[in-house]
């Protein structure tokens, strides 16, 4: 019986440390950039009352969509995807993160040459 416990604990283990495949037809560039739009949507709700977040986030998700050529449910389908694989979704993460950094540095030094005209 012991020897069954310790199995399945060590299956169990062992499962959950494997990182899968991630099964979408798409390159990282285009998965950041729509990782990208999801944060800056993500950042637009919390602008809003809570009663109305559900509503602001379907029209979001629907530009989204329309931006990237892909499906409300595509997009679902590879957040779905690329959090299969940790190790991949991390490096994901981490180039979207980078991109809004500099984004962001961006429009801050846009808006300094502009106070300074």
């Amino acid at each position: 019986m012991s020897r069954f416990i310790l199995f399945t604990i060590i299956l169990i283990l062992s499962s959950c440390n494997q990182d899968k495949t991630m099964d979408i037809d798409m390159s990282d560039e285009d998965v950041v950039a729509i990782l990208q739009d999801v944060h800056l949507a993500n950042s637009i709700l919390l602008k809003y009352r809570i009663y109305e977040r559900d509503s602001v986030s379907q029209i979001l998700r629907s530009q989204i969509a329309e931006i990237h050529n892909i499906s409300v449910e595509g997009i679902d389908y590879v957040m779905e995807q690329i959090q299969l694989s940790p190790a991949k979704y991390l490096a994901l993460e981490k180039k979207t993160v980078e991109n809004l950094k500099s984004m962001k540095d961006s429009l801050k030094l846009s808006l300094v040459v502009k106070a300074e005209r």
